[in-house]
């Protein structure tokens, strides 16, 4: 697996493999560009389909070009609040468009990272893999691109993704519609669909997660989390559930069996809390 080479795979079509790089044992490999470092080893389908492309694009708002996805949080139900965050964004971004920061109050008015791509392009239809990056052992891939030391090693499916510098997915995890900034890591079992990773946050293990944002060092481990700002240095713990939490300033702790959201003992799907800074929810909490 470490030699430079084009060894043993059943079909490789539409693709750019760059010299340097390693491509071993696959079974398909399509619309791919490897560039000199990086690596598809021991993979099932790694493809880029057209419908893939544009059904990211035009269901969810997320484009590779641009690095940019929309997120939905809020009431679980639908009607929430879409944030627009691009793989460059920081919480101070997010704050902004959720009107979290006195903008719209006469306070002081966040800065904006610029986004967009120039006028007329659309995403790529080839997956790209930055030197040093690898793609191992995982059976279907499709419509991603990892940045330089980036991983997908052992997870089970991996669509419509943008890994940054050294962030992973790994372990059996299963993603889909995700920006992973750098060092960010989804592992060990868990579910991850349409979120967005900052800096060195952390899903995993056995998590699952739907439509949230995480802040930088956040993690969850053996948790829930949907519909959430979850910020940063704030940890959820095994079995707690968190839904429809705007928590931008986070540094707390969600403890083991908490449920937090705002309408768990009713009938109706929750609604929306927003949460302040250092808060701590102790275990089995509701």
């Amino acid at each position: 697996e470490e030699i430079a080479g084009v060894t043993g795979n059943r079909l490789v079509t539409g693709c750019v493999l760059e010299p340097g790089c390693r491509v071993h044992g696959n079974v398909e490999l399509a619309d791919t560009h490897v560039l000199s470092g990086a690596a598809v080893v021991g993979c099932g389908s790694v493809r880029c389909p057209e419908a893939a492309v544009s059904g990211a694009r035009e269901g969810h708002g997320l484009d590779l070009l641009d690095g940019t996805a929309d997120v939905e949080v809020g009431p679980e139900a639908g009607g929430g609040r879409v944030v627009r965050v691009n793989v460059d964004s920081t919480l101070v971004d997010v704050c902004h468009q959720l009107d979290m920061d006195g903008g719209g109050t006469g306070g002081i008015v966040a800065p904006l990272v610029s986004h967009g791509a120039a006028p007329g392009t659309s995403g790529p239809t080839v997956n790209v893999l930055c030197p040093g990056s690898a793609i191992l052992h995982t059976p279907r891939v499709e419509h991603v691109y990892l940045g330089p030391g980036a991983r997908i090693d052992s997870a089970a499916s991996v669509a419509s993704c943008l890994l940054g510098p050294g962030s992973r997915v790994e372990g059996g995890s299963t993603v889909s519609h995700a920006l992973l900034q750098w060092e960010a890591s989804i592992s060990s079992g868990s579910d991850a669909h349409h979120v967005f990773l900052m800096e060195r946050s952390a899903v995993g293990p056995h998590s699952f997660t739907a439509n949230a944002i995480y802040g930088p060092d956040s993690h969850v481990s053996g948790g829930e989390v949907h519909c959430t700002v979850f910020g940063p240095n704030a940890n959820s713990h095994h079995q707690s559930l968190l839904i429809g939490i705007l928590w931008p300033l986070g540094r707390g702790n969600v403890g083991y069996g908490s449920n937090v959201g705002s309408n768990h003992t009713g009938r109706i799907p929750d609604q929306e809390t927003s949460v302040g800074e250092g808060t701590f929810w102790g275990l089995g909490s509701v």
